[in-house]
Order: C-alpha cells, then sequence, then structure tokens
C-alpha cells in the first residue's frame, strides 16, 4: 500500500511542478510586456497606424497562442495524473475489499477453533468421569482402596488441565 500512496504524490508533484512551469512562462511573456520599450530615436518617425495595429495584432495573436500552448499542455498534464490516481484508487479499493475477505475467513477459521477446542474439553471431562466411575466400581469389587485412590487423582489432573485450558476461552469446565 505504500507503494501506491507514494505513487500519488508523485503524481500530485508532478501536477505541481507542470503548473509552476506554466506559471513561470506566463510571468516572463508578462514581464517581456511590461519591458517593452520604444528603441530610442524611434520617436522621429512614426509608424503608419496600419502597421501598428498590425504588429499589435501579431503580438496579441502570438500571446494567445502561447496562452492556449500552456492551457493545454496543463489539461493534458492534469487530466492523465488524475486519472492515473484514480485507477490507484480503484487498484486500493480492491485490495481492502481482498483483505476483508481475508479477515472474514480467519474469524470464522478461529471460531471453528474455538468450538473444536470447547469439543475437547468437553471429551476429556467426560473421560474422566467414566474412567473414576469404572476405577470405583472396579475397586469395590476388589476393595482396592488404591487403585480408587490412583483414579480419583488420575480424574482430578484431568479436571485440571481441563479448566487450564478452558479458561482462556472463557468456558466453564
Amino acid at each position: 500500500m505504500a507503494g501506491i500512496l507514494r505513487m500519488d504524490y508523485a503524481a500530485l508533484d508532478e501536477c505541481v511542478s507542470s503548473h509552476l512551469e506554466a506559471a513561470d512562462m506566463a510571468g516572463e511573456i508578462d514581464q517581456e510586456r511590461r519591458d517593452a520599450r520604444l528603441p530610442h530615436g524611434s520617436l522621429g518617425t512614426l509608424s503608419q497606424s496600419d502597421e501598428i495595429q498590425e504588429a499589435f495584432d501579431q503580438a496579441y495573436n502570438d500571446a494567445g497562442q502561447s496562452l492556449r500552448d500552456i492551457a493545454k499542455a496543463l489539461r493534458s498534464t492534469f487530466r492523465t495524473r488524475i486519472t492515473d490516481l484514480c485507477a490507484q484508487m480503484d487498484e486500493l479499493g480492491a485490495e481492502m475489499g481482498r483483505t476483508a475477505e481475508f479477515l472474514d475467513d480467519a474469524a470464522m477459521e478461529g471460531e471453528l477453533a474455538e468450538t473444536l477446542v470447547e469439543d475437547i474439553i468437553r471429551e476429556l471431562i467426560e473421560w474422566a468421569i467414566i474412567m473414576l466411575v469404572v476405577s470405583a466400581a472396579t475397586s469395590v469389587i476388589t476393595v482396592g482402596l488404591s487403585t480408587a485412590a490412583g483414579a480419583a487423582v488420575a480424574a482430578a489432573k484431568a479436571a485440571h488441565a481441563a479448566s487450564k485450558i478452558a479458561r482462556p476461552f472463557g468456558v466453564s469446565a
């Protein structure tokens, strides 16, 4: 994404540079107009009004053409840059859409993992209870108190392990 943003700044920088060039050219034209002076001795010979009008028309047309050229260059530059900028924004939007889809998939996988862990904890608890009942039943028949005590210890360890696993998920064992 950083590359796309750098490209946007580069496009804007180029537009600004083109604008500044055009402003400089317009400034030069204006400066030439302000600096225009009659050569020394030209007051002694006056030109015909038709010649003056022709020279004025030519200068006016040349200045107009220069301004049209500047405007055309600016329109072309800005149009190209804006088109590029819009295309980059479209690409960024598409990339954000793909990222959203990826995050949605990851959330579904997380929910699946949470359900799986809950199921495993329930199975462990059921297994511990079954082992305790079987051991107790066996110990009553054989009158082996040590077997019952061992089963009780195993069941307690299994319950302790299940509660450790369940605690971070907010599941009560």
